[in-house]
């Protein structure tokens, strides 16, 4: 399998919780890390850290398939923050942890703003309904680039329930 740097998932919460399309979208991200050797990163901006708990939010993302949660805190990040505060959030995620693919709920306060948000990390976007769902191959002459790939992605993909598991061989 071909070694990626990384892949970056954003994270949007609804009442502190992860909504459905960013589950699908990180379901969708660990599909595509375990076909290219890549590891997936959760983007998890918030106004202030989470509690901890075996339920919280960062232990739901790493049983969602997130290898490592990115954890933003500021006041400024107010549920749900604007495009014009998320485009920085996300190229200093991108500038600090370089992706080849940074993947998008297309739903919620995202939707509208793909173009803008991958502007702000110099990505190339993709509305991702060409992606086929666990086809690593559409990727391979898009990630040679010098920039990364911005997925804007459908919440058609139900979330994991914790890490696939190896098919037998």
């Amino acid at each position: 399998a071909r070694v990626v740097a990384n892949i970056l998932v954003y994270i949007e919460l609804e009442d502190g919780d992860a909504t459905r399309a960013s589950l699908s979208a990180l379901n969708h991200g660990r599909r595509l890390a375990s076909q290219l050797g890549a590891a997936l990163y959760a983007l998890l901006p918030c106004k202030a850290p989470p509690g901890w708990d075996e339920n919280d939010i960062i232990t739901v993302i790493s049983r969602h398939g997130a290898d490592k949660v990115i954890l933003v805190t500021n006041p400024g990040l107010d549920i749900p923050p604007s495009a014009e505060v998320l485009g920085p959030v996300l190229a200093n995620a991108c500038k600090r942890f370089p992706p080849r693919v940074v993947l998008l709920p297309a739903a919620g306060m995202l939707q509208g703003h793909g173009e803008d948000l991958a502007g702000a990390v110099g990505g190339t976007l993709s509305t991702g309904e060409d992606l086929p769902d666990g086809d690593a191959e559409y990727l391979s002459p898009l990630l040679d680039r010098d920039t990364p790939l911005v997925v804007m992605l459908q919440a058609d993909l139900e979330p994991a329930r914790g890490r696939p598991q190896a098919e037998p061989r």
